[in-house]
Parts: C-alpha cells; sequence; structure tokens
C-alpha cells in the first residue's frame, strides 16, 4: 500500500514579499530504484534517499491544515516568469 505524505510547497518570493505556502496531499510510490510523491491533479515529485529523514510528523494541532497523511515534506521553490517553477519538475505551475 502507498504510503501518505503531504507536500508542504513554500514559495519563495521576491526578497520582500511575503511567501506563499500550500499543502499538496499524494502517496509515495516506487518506480524502479527510485521513490517518487504523485499528488493530484498529476503533480509528480522524484524524492531524493533522504527524504524520509527530512520528513516532519504532522502532529494533532496542524492536521486540519496538512492533511490526513502522518508526516509532510517541506518543499522550497522559487517561481519563474512564465507561471512555472523552478525546484520541481518542469511543468509544475502554482495550485489552484
Amino acid at each position: 500500500m502507498p504510503e501518505r505524505l503531504t507536500v508542504f510547497l513554500i514559495v519563495d518570493n521576491e526578497p520582500d514579499a511575503e511567501d506563499d505556502f500550500y499543502a499538496l496531499t499524494g502517496v509515495v510510490e516506487r518506480e524502479g530504484e527510485e521513490e517518487v510523491w504523485r499528488g493530484q491533479e498529476g503533480r509528480w515529485l522524484p524524492l531524493d534517499p533522504d527524504w524520509r529523514q527530512r520528513r516532519r510528523e504532522v502532529t494533532e494541532d496542524v492536521r486540519d491544515l496538512l492533511g490526513p497523511a502522518d508526516y509532510f515534506l517541506p518543499v522550497v521553490v522559487r517561481p519563474l516568469p512564465d507561471g512555472l517553477l523552478d525546484g520541481v519538475p518542469l511543468g509544475w505551475k502554482l495550485p489552484l
């Protein structure tokens, strides 16, 4: 059974602008030799081998924000001029 994992997407905006945050629910699946997070709307993210050491536990006081997964993984990205995000696979845009 795939492991549930929330990706906590942190969009690092301009130096003086407030950052945006998104909690994206999905599951971790094994594809060949690597693990991949697959979210809703077809988003995917290849996971580094050490992702389990970097994940954080979803505690009861933030479960309503981060969803049903037991763990979340913070991922920092930067917006590009064309609306895509630097730091995730080609084709990623801001969630609606």
